[in-house]
Parts: structure tokens; C-alpha cells; sequence
């Protein structure tokens, strides 16, 4: 009777136990073609991969409000039930806007397929542009090559980290006339490289007087003009007589003392053409900023390694090949939290720092799913 007594204690603890685990969706971890959240990549040069609902893995997904009013959308890779949860991955992608305490989500808005910034929290750079046209102007879109646009006339744009931006600019007249200008600008501020720019002094006819501003990298430099009609120069400011009447392409390649060259755009239009429109732009002033105020678009990756240590993209300075490319964005199923998520494809690459070694994440690729509301 005793024995009967103990196998019944013995199996309502185990229905009961059994009716307070945590039931996770299957979505989340059944490898379904629809449904199929990994990680694969390289950490330390180490190929790394982690699939949901293969080893005890999971797919987390959560959100929350930071203190500057930013939501911060997650999703972590790591195995259920676990304590120190090593080779665990966690995925932060910060909103794009600050919003008012529990304000509701823009979710079409909040998480869309563009690069976004790693950034380490050290030092941006405030970079002021300076737009030229010789026509009435209607519109400008500036592109800084880092995934991100304006419409100012002359923009100052925050750049996170140092390295060369193909920095764009399109301006449209008032009679509907449309001119580019393109130039890989090299962001720092330094002078370890070179930096270029085009203007001009003087147009009399078809005669222009084209002058360059050259600094960084080792002097001296040489010059080398091309003026879009076929002719070139060495001159350090030359005087260029056209044959026709036009708008013309210039550039201007410059090579220092090491060796290292950098070019420089510049549409140039003579004095006899009057249908053609002319945008171009130059930078005016470059200062360094110590630790961002709000990490509006910020990407956080975190790593937890098999002995336990912890690695951040938040420690470290980034190269300026660090980059998260959100690729595609769609609505997913309720998490265990019985919260709306959004399934996310990305790929990325960053520095990750634990305060005693740095390691590389790269080539990584990931199908994540991070909570809303």
C-alpha cells in the first residue's frame, strides 16, 4: 500500500511539472522550410554554425525601451533552460527614431531592409557639405554612401565610423534639368590620406580656369587632369580652352609622395552654354564627436564563447568594413510571450571585443526573429 501510495506522489509530480514546463512554439524551432532561423559564419576564423531546434537551440525574441527613448528589437541564439548559455548569439537592432515611453511602434518603418551602423560608441564625425549649381535649383538628394540620403541644400551628415564614402549628390532645376556629381570621399581627421577638390576660378567663353584644393597624404603631389574632351594636363591649376560649347566631365587624379592617388569629380560648363545644369558640392568641415548622444539605427552583436567569455560589437572601434545589411523583413508568428515578431534576414560583419582579446565575426549570415508590439 505504501509502494502504491509513493508511485501515485511520484506521477502527479510529474504531471504537474509537465503542465508548468514552458511551451515554445514550434515555429520557432522546427526546421520547416517557412520558418528556419540560423546562424552561420565565421568567429575568430572559426566556421560557427547554430540552427534553431538542432542541440536545444532557440530562437529568443524580445524588445524593450532604452533610457534615451529608443526601442531596441532582439533576437538570441541559445540553448533552453541553459545557465551561463555559452555559444550563445544575441542580434540587437535599434529603432530609427526616439519615441515618447511606451509610444506605439512603427513596425513598417522601424525595421526595413537597409545597411545598418556597428557602432562602438567612441567617436563619429560630423561632416558639413557644400552644394553648387548654376542653375535655379528644384530639388537635392545627397546619397553618403552609408545608406542613408538628404534633401538639404547643404547638409552636415554624421558618418560612425572612418573609411571612403561614395558620396553622391543629384540636383534637379526648376525647368526639370538633372545633374549628378559623384566622389569617394575619405572620412576622418587626419591627414594620413589624401583629399581633393575641384573649383573653378575664371569662365570667359570657352576658356576655364579650374583650381584644386589638395591636403593630406605626403607631399609633394602630382597632377593628373582629364577635362571630358579628350585633352589632359599636369599643371597644378591649369587654364582649359574648349573647342565646343558644353557641359564637360573633369577630373583630377592626385598621387602623393607614397605613391597613393586619389581622384576628384567636377562638371564644368563653358560660358556660351546656357541649357546645361551643373551640380557639384565640396566638403567644408569635418570634426571628430566623442560618444554619440542616441544610437538611433545602431546594430549591438553579442557573443558568448564555449568558456563563457562575453564579446561585444559595443567595445571596440570598428572597421570601416563593419556593416549589418537587414535583406528582408516580414511578419512572423507569436513567440512564447505571446508577442508579435518580425522574421529577419541579415548578414553581417564586425570587431568584437571582451576586454582581454578581440575576435572578427565574418562572412555571417543569420535568419533571426525579434518581438514587438
Amino acid at each position: 500500500m505504501k509502494k502504491l501510495a509513493l508511485y501515485s506522489l511520484m506521477f502527479f509530480l510529474a504531471l504537474v511539472y509537465s503542465c508548468n514546463k514552458k511551451k515554445y512554439p514550434d515555429s520557432m524551432i522546427i526546421d520547416k522550410i517557412e520558418a528556419v532561423f540560423s546562424f552561420d559564419g565565421t568567429i575568430d576564423g572559426k566556421p560557427v554554425s547554430i540552427k534553431a531546434g538542432v542541440d536545444n537551440y532557440y530562437m529568443y525574441s524580445s524588445y524593450a525601451q532604452d533610457t534615451n527613448g529608443v526601442y531596441n528589437f532582439v533576437g538570441e541564439f541559445k540553448q533552453t533552460d541553459c545557465n551561463d548559455c555559452r555559444n550563445s548569439l544575441k542580434i540587437q537592432i535599434n529603432d530609427f527614431k526616439i519615441s515618447a515611453p511606451n509610444e506605439a511602434m512603427k513596425m513598417d518603418s522601424a525595421l526595413v531592409p537597409k545597411t545598418y551602423r556597428i557602432l562602438a560608441g567612441t567617436n563619429s564625425y560630423l561632416v558639413g557639405f557644400q552644394s553648387l549649381f548654376n542653375k535655379q535649383a528644384e530639388n537635392y538628394y545627397w546619397d553618403f554612401g552609408d545608406g542613408t540620403g538628404s534633401n538639404e541644400t547643404n547638409p552636415t551628415h554624421e558618418f560612425f565610423t572612418t573609411g571612403q564614402y561614395n558620396v553622391g549628390l543629384k540636383i534637379t532645376s526648376a525647368n526639370a534639368c538633372e545633374s549628378f556629381i559623384g566622389n569617394k570621399q575619405n572620412i576622418d581627421v587626419s591627414n594620413k590620406t589624401c583629399k581633393s577638390y575641384i573649383g573653378v576660378t575664371n569662365v570667359s567663353g570657352n576658356s576655364v580656369s579650374f583650381i584644386q584644393t589638395t591636403y593630406g597624404g605626403a607631399y609633394p603631389y602630382k597632377y593628373s587632369w582629364n577635362f571630358g574632351d579628350g585633352d589632359t594636363s599636369t599643371a597644378v591649376y591649369p587654364v582649359h580652352n574648349y573647342l565646343v560649347s558644353g557641359s564637360y566631365p573633369v577630373t583630377l587624379k592626385v598621387t602623393d609622395a607614397n605613391g597613393v592617388t586619389t581622384l576628384a569629380n567636377f562638371n564644368a560648363v563653358t560660358q556660351g552654354d546656357a541649357s546645361s545644369c551643373a551640380a557639384n558640392y565640396f566638403v567644408k568641415s569635418v570634426n571628430a564627436v566623442h560618444n554619440p548622444k542616441v544610437s538611433l539605427s545602431k546594430v549591438i552583436i553579442t557573443w558568448t564563447d564555449e568558456n563563457g567569455e562575453v564579446y561585444s560589437s559595443n567595445n571596440e572601434i570598428q572597421l570601416s568594413s563593419s556593416y549589418l545589411d537587414l535583406l528582408e523583413a516580414e511578419n512572423f508568428d507569436n513567440n512564447e510571450n505571446n508577442q508579435p515578431t518580425k522574421k529577419l534576414k541579415v548578414k553581417f560583419r564586425c570587431m568584437m571585443y571582451s576586454g582581454n582579446k578581440s575576435v572578427l565575426i565574418d562572412n555571417a549570415q543569420a535568419i533571426i526573429a525579434v518581438a514587438h508590439k
